[in-house]
């Protein structure tokens, strides 16, 4: 038995050895794979988890679904729901206010569990501990400082003002740092659960929200569907509020979906699989035959197999170990290098992207060795099928086609078809593999913020100060010195050098009252999600009127074309000036929606500020601006609870109102920018020399918010370059791989042509002549197949993705394509070179 085991551990040393230039390349090639897997699931599943912080730190909390004023029967129904995985509970006790009795933070109460799940991963560097009874708070910095207190320390006892319930006391048992802009809500203080029932607070309170974490990778239109099909409302102004989860929204701005992902996980999984495929089928001929001598000398299947299992273990081990050491240096030492100097905000130095999963790593390394042993399989079982006279002498070239002149080129064409079946791998995989590379410059080049600010935004725009509002007493506050900009001012900026075009928002504000028919949502909206009542609510809301423009009613009619909305909605009936739109953002449910159909064809009558009355016109509907491609319109200030209404030219001109210049938004010559910057900035100072905070302009430059978005948009360039130059080596290594192991397999070819008279030169004619063809059929192949995948991702992310931007890459297709014929110009020289020296 010692003596088999000794004898069996020499033959395959042996063999290992006469076959070590094809194993050295397996050892690469296996260490090549390891590393391509593991660096591009590292840096993609740290791109993820970035963009999912930094959209959970935006948002302030981790739900994605809230539902206000909810039941106890509809709290233990939804945490019943299979794709819900964790429900929140949060009340809202009362508002702190400032000196000037202005609201600046929201206090509220929640438990342990849903601070922990919901809020704790938005906010970074926190210290102390939650709230235990109702005299305890923890707040952030920022919140802090609002009250006055710039450097925080535990057990500080803060004067607070609330608005309910007047001077408290409280003390700091915690704080950190949170990242809600402020436009966008307010600031959170917490206090104790307990503190629900308590003295410190004079009413009842309630459970006010639901916030809810979804299980599934549904989108949130998808979930919006099942949670109303599955939860009954309390009435129709109840409602769930969905959004994407940051999951679902950080997947799409790294890879533009999870259907994107799975298929490129799929197309590099296959490359991986066909690029080790190739090496052992290119070279089975000869282990073919190996096998085969054993068997004639007496070897039994299993000792055949230990023998194989023997230089195969040998091959993984060593693969295992470089592919080890190349994906530390790449994911931990090179890219992180890159990325070292790039601070994004709200998340801190990028080169912590790149985060150590030992999970992963062990995923790709067994993905790896599966594809390899799965490899080596199919050689040894295609020889189990093989009689022994068949093994020894088994050729893997099928039938040569007859010619009946002689030339290098018809030889060379004869041995690049003589096996169809290595052809078809071969090719397969060099045309998968080049073409995810195309595809993933498609991705990351389409996917690139900056398509998403030139979006959304003009090279400049100047906007006017906030709007008067009507306070509950009806009185119209001090805010009426609101100034939108004037002609003279907007003549003189048109006229800078540089500006190309400008685009003028007209509009105006009006005054309507809350109890027409019309506006009955609006009103049972402001009930339920601001917990007014009747007498809370002035007699009246100040609104806006935005005149749209001819180019904004084309997009408007073509939205609701495209979503079959023209029999409910009459664009028509509103282009002609007879009716008016109200937009809102997802602040009614879908019960409300349908109901307010029935609405339309009301009249609504309008006011000037003087409540003077100025015409009347018919409601044609509620639409909501947050809708999937609404036509965004160029307003200045949408106040929540308000009616936003948009009109055409046609129907401005039939009420009595003076429309105002609200927004100007520029297009100019780059080259000129910050020319056109100062100048800008200039009349804009000027300007607001004598205007309060509130009736000022304000002047936003595309290249401000680029500059912002600077240090984010160049990690992720870096990370997409680097992983792009991994592909492209990764794919080029495929090519170089196939000529070396042809090469090497057919060695003993090689030398019988020399005996029979085949000079050298001509044997490299005949090598660059089969690399030749074989570029010819790659590059054909590649520019039919990239095209089609191109062409269907493209489409999807410009379905899925508003900002994406599709880009063909011409330049990467011709760059590829020569290296493909480079590679066959110089790989032969080389080989025969190596050739020469060794026969």
């Amino acid at each position: 038995m010692k003596t088999e085991k000794t004898t069996l551990k020499a033959v395959s040393k042996s063999l290992y050895k006469e076959n070590k230039k094809r194993n050295y390349l397996i050892i690469f090639s296996t260490a090549v794979i390891i590393t391509l897997l593991f660096s591009i699931t590292s840096v993609f599943l740290g791109r993820i988890n970035m963009e999912y912080l930094l959209g959970v730190r935006e948002k302030g909390s981790t739900a994605n679904v809230s539902l206000s004023h909810p039941t106890k029967k509809q709290l233990e129904s939804i945490e019943q729901l299979p794709y819900i995985e964790y429900v929140g509970k949060e009340t809202n006790l009362d508002t702190i206010s400032d000196n000037a009795s202005q609201d600046i933070i929201s206090l509220v109460s929640t438990d342990k569990q849903t601070f922990n799940k919901v809020f704790l991963p938005a906010f970074s560097n926190f210290v102390g501990d939650l709230p235990k009874n109702s005299s305890d708070i923890i707040m952030s910095k920022k919140a802090l400082e609002l009250i006055g207190i710039n450097e925080p320390h535990l057990g500080d006892e803060l004067a607070i003002s609330l608005k309910n319930n007047g001077a408290s006391k409280f003390k700091l048992s915690g704080y950190y740092d949170d990242y809600v802009a402020k436009s966008t809500d307010l600031p959170k203080a917490f206090t104790s659960s307990n503190s629900v029932g308590k003295n410190v607070f004079k009413e009842n309170v309630n459970l006010s929200r639901l916030l809810i974490i979804q299980q599934s990778l549904d989108s949130n239109t998808q979930i919006e569907k099942k949670i109303y099909d599955d939860i009954e409302t309390v009435d129709d102004t109840q409602q769930f509020v969905v959004e994407n989860s940051k999951n679902f929204e950080a997947i799409s701005k790294s890879i533009g979906g999870y259907s994107v992902g799975i298929g490129m996980i799929l197309l590099i999984f296959m490359c991986s699989f066909l690029f080790i495929y190739n090496i052992f089928y290119i070279s089975h001929q000869k282990d073919i035959n190996r096998l085969g001598t054993l068997k004639s000398v007496g070897a039994t299947k299993k000792q055949i197999n230990k023998i194989q299992a023997k230089q195969i273990y040998r091959m993984l081990f060593w693969g295992t170990i470089w592919g080890l050491i190349l994906s530390l240096l790449i994911n931990f030492v090179l890219i992180p290098q890159l990325l070292d100097r790039i601070y994004v905000t709200n998340y801190g130095t990028a080169n912590t992207m790149i985060a150590f999963n030992p999970v992963v790593l062990v995923a790709c390394l067994s993905i790896s060795l599966l594809f390899v042993l799965f490899s080596s399989k199919a050689v040894n079982f295609k020889m189990q099928t093989m009689n022994t006279t068949s093994a020894i002498s088994y050729t893997s070239t099928n039938k040569v086609r007859k010619n009946k002149k002689f030339t290098v080129l018809s030889y060379s064409i004869n041995n690049v078809l003589r096996n169809k079946k290595q052809l078809i791998f071969t090719s397969l995989s060099l045309i998968l593999g080049f073409s995810s590379i195309l595809v993933s410059f498609v991705i990351f080049s389409g996917l690139d913020m900056t398509h998403s600010i030139d979006k959304e935004n003009s090279d400049f725009k100047i906007v006017a100060g906030l709007p008067p509002v009507i306070q509950s007493d009806g009185i119209i506050s001090d805010r009426r010195a609101h100034e939108p900009l004037d002609s003279e001012m907007v003549n003189k900026i048109k006229a800078l050098n540089g500006v190309e075009k400008a685009n003028i928002t007209f509009a105006t504000y009006s005054i309507v009252n809350y109890k027409n028919p019309a506006l009955e949502p609006v009103v049972k909206m402001n009930h339920r999600h601001h917990e007014y009542s009747s007498n809370d609510l002035a007699n009246d809301f100040m609104t806006s009127i935005t005149i749209a423009d001819e180019n904004y009613l084309k997009k408007l009619e073509l939205f609701l074309k495209e979503n079959k909305m023209t029999d409910e909605y009459d664009i028509k009936n509103f282009k002609n000036g007879n009716s008016v739109f109200i937009l809102h953002k997802n602040e009614f449910s879908p019960e409300m929606i349908e109901n307010s159909k029935k609405l339309i064809g009301e009249n609504i009558t309008f006011q000037n500020l003087d409540r003077k009355e100025v015409g009347t016109l018919e409601f044609g509907g509620y639409l909501n601006r947050d809708s999937k491609k609404f036509p965004e319109i160029n307003s200045t200030f949408i106040s929540s609870g308000e009616p936003y209404f948009i009109i055409s030219e046609q129907g401005f001109s039939k009420l009595k109102l003076e429309k105002e210049i609200w927004q100007l938004r520029l297009e100019s010559n780059s080259t000129f920018d910050s020319d056109i910057k100062k100048e800008l900035t200039t009349i804009i100072e000027s300007r607001n020399a004598n205007l309060t905070d509130f009736e000022q302009i304000v002047l936003v430059a595309k290249t401000d918010i680029k500059k912002a978005a600077k240090n984010y948009v160049g990690s992720i360039r870096t990370v997409s370059i680097t992983l792009g130059i991994i592909l492209t080596m990764f794919g080029l290594f495929n090519y170089i791989n196939v000529f070396i192991s042809n090469f090497f397999s057919r060695i003993k070819e090689f030398q019988i042509l020399k005996k029979i008279g085949m000079t050298n030169k001509q044997l490299e004619t005949m090598l660059i002549f089969e690399g030749l063809i074989l570029s010819t059929i790659i590059s054909t192949g590649l520019i039919i197949v990239s095209n089609i995948m191109i062409k269907i991702v493209a489409n999807y992310l410009q379905e899925s993705v508003d900002y994406f931007k599709y880009s063909f890459p011409t330049t990467l297709l011709v760059l590829i394509i020569a290296c493909c014929y480079s590679i066959c110009l110089i790989i032969p020289k080389i080989s025969l070179r190596y050739f020469r020296k060794k026969h």
